[in-house]
C-alpha cells in the first residue's frame, strides 16, 4: 500500500480560503488572529496549533475532522487514485 504524502498546510489553507472567496483579512477577523499570522500559515512560515486549526475549519465552514483527509487529497495530481 502506497502512502500518500501530506500537502503543506499552507497550500490547503490558501485553496480553502480562495474557494470560499474569503480574504486573509476576513479570515483573520473570523478567527480572531492577525492577517499577518494567516499569511504566515499560508506560506508555511508558522506551524498551526490545534486550536487555530479548529478556528480555521469553523471559519471556512469545513469539518475539522476532515483536515487530514484534505491535506492528503489536495496534493494529488489529476488521474491519481483517491
Amino acid at each position: 500500500m502506497e502512502e500518500n504524502p501530506l500537502c503543506p498546510f499552507g497550500d490547503v489553507l490558501v485553496k480553502a480560503r480562495k474557494d470560499r472567496d474569503i480574504t486573509q483579512y476576513r479570515l483573520a477577523k473570523l478567527t480572531k488572529r492577525s492577517a499577518r499570522y494567516i499569511s504566515m500559515l499560508e506560506h508555511n512560515a508558522r506551524e498551526q496549533q490545534l486550536s487555530t486549526g479548529l478556528l480555521l475549519a469553523r471559519a471556512l465552514r469545513m469539518d475539522a475532522g476532515n483536515w487530514s483527509a484534505t491535506l492528503t487529497h489536495s496534493c494529488r495530481k489529476d488521474g491519481d487514485p483517491g
